[in-house]
């Protein structure tokens, strides 16, 4: 019983690792996006990105990021 709970800390551990990664890795993405469009002057994009997720992913593959 012991093993069992050790392993499920582990786990639950493991997994809330991967999501603060997951979000500290998203947050750079849209960062550094927002960044080029900002220095392309594409304040319009920046603001449809923002409201939009699929013009978002558009934009993600257009500046290959």
């Amino acid at each position: 019983m012991k093993n069992k709970r050790a392993y499920k800390c582990t786990l639950s551990i493991i997994f809330e690792i991967g999501i603060e990664k997951g979000i500290e890795q998203g947050e750079n993405r849209l960062g550094l996006l927002n960044k080029k469009r900002l220095e392309d002057n594409r304040l319009a994009d920046l603001r449809r990105g923002l409201e939009n997720v699929e013009y978002r992913r558009k934009l993600y593959k257009e500046y290959q990021i």
